[in-house]
């Protein structure tokens, strides 16, 4: 087997990122709200899929109404690993 090279020096200690809107040309992320996005979010999966197909895979989900759904969200506006990030169209603002 060849040699692998030099060992290498142990890099410095990164930095957790802060969780701020990433804004682009169309949409932007914003850190969840559920203040600012339960409303067009459960709207958005009650309408389009309503067997609740895009949860099979999920390990949550779906809610039976959207209360259970905002107090779902609220808990994950709280969470730092993994962070939770709403896709917002900057035109509509949804």
């Amino acid at each position: 087997m060849p040699p692998v090279g030099a060992v290498v020096d142990p890099l410095p200690a990164g930095s957790t990122p802060d969780m701020r809107p990433l804004h682009g040309l169309w949409m932007m992320l914003e850190p969840v709200s559920a203040t600012r996005h339960a409303k067009s979010l459960y709207e958005s999966f009650a309408d389009s899929d309503p067997d609740g197909r895009v949860w099979t895979y999920l390990g949550y989900g779906p809610w039976q109404s959207f209360e259970q759904f905002a107090t779902w969200l609220r808990v994950r506006e709280a969470s730092r690993d993994p962070w939770f990030y709403a896709f917002v169209n900057r035109h509509t603002g949804k």
